[in-house]
């Protein structure tokens, strides 16, 4: 069972955002985030990892780790958070095994919201 937060706007269709560790964050770190539309959060952590390479070489591979693990943990919040900025709402924490169920199981608690993707 996997978590999905739902973030509304007026007029627009909800996003679903997956909760939980992301290993394509984890690898991909800004470019996930830059791929996920979080631009300034994306350019925050791509400045942090630009900042990582001026260590010493044993500080940096730690440091690097450490900011793999923590993109992996924080990255969904970071989407979240950049949701939010925009001006979505959360109203919303579904249970579901996979995204089209949790997005049926949106619909079939708020049709209204159905009405709007159409």
């Amino acid at each position: 069972m996997r978590f999905y937060t739902v973030h509304l706007r007026v007029d627009q269709e909800p996003d679903l955002v997956r909760e939980g560790f992301s290993w394509l964050a984890a690898i991909f770190g800004p470019v996930w985030l830059f791929f996920n539309a979080a631009w300034i959060a994306g350019g925050l952590v791509f400045g942090a990892d630009l900042l990582l390479g001026l260590l010493p070489q044993p500080l940096r591979f730690a440091a690097w780790l450490f900011s793999a693990w923590a993109m992996g943990l924080f990255g969904t919040d970071l989407v979240c958070w950049n949701l939010g900025l925009r001006g979505h709402a959360m109203p919303h924490v579904i249970a579901a095994r996979d995204l089209p169920s949790a997005e049926a199981r949106l619909f079939d608690a708020r049709p209204e919201l159905a009405e709007r993707g159409e």
